[in-house]
């Protein structure tokens, strides 16, 4: 009885064991037949009127946190001496701002931010803005 209580105990290891170290295959992906475009960036030409819709708006604003986000990345990496190193790091934040830009909606990048941004002020937006609850300072 002793004999089959011990048996059946490195039985029941050893099948833990190799069950543990038989290695699974990861499913392998299947080929994405569709696969959606990345956006790319145009060239801005800002609007004559200068009026903001509120699509554009709301774009806007969601791009304001991920790109305080990459100024807080980046605020140490200009602190360097060597010139090769910080335009490069400044070509790197460039890009990276007008990324975040395009993804959120801006297809003009970093430039139709920056429009926003100026006409915000302007009194035909200013309705806009108050039914957002966006303030402007």
């Amino acid at each position: 009885m002793k004999k089959s209580l011990i048996l059946l105990g490195v039985a029941a290891t050893l099948a833990i064991v190799a069950g543990c170290a038989q290695k699974k295959e990861p499913a392998k992906a299947q080929a994405a037949t569709a696969v959606a475009p990345v956006a790319q960036k145009v060239p801005f030409v800002a609007p004559a009127d200068s009026a903001i819709s509120r699509d554009r708006l709301t774009k806007w604003l969601a791009c304001n946190p991920l790109l305080d986000s990459l100024s807080i990345m980046y605020q140490d990496s200009f602190k360097v001496d060597d010139a090769g190193i910080k335009l490069r790091r400044q070509s790197d934040f460039t890009k990276a701002q007008d990324r975040i830009c395009v993804r959120a909606g801006l297809a003009g990048g970093y430039d139709e931010y920056l429009w926003v941004r100026k006409v915000m002020g302007v009194s035909r937006n200013k309705t806009l803005l108050d039914s957002l609850g966006v303030g402007v300072y």
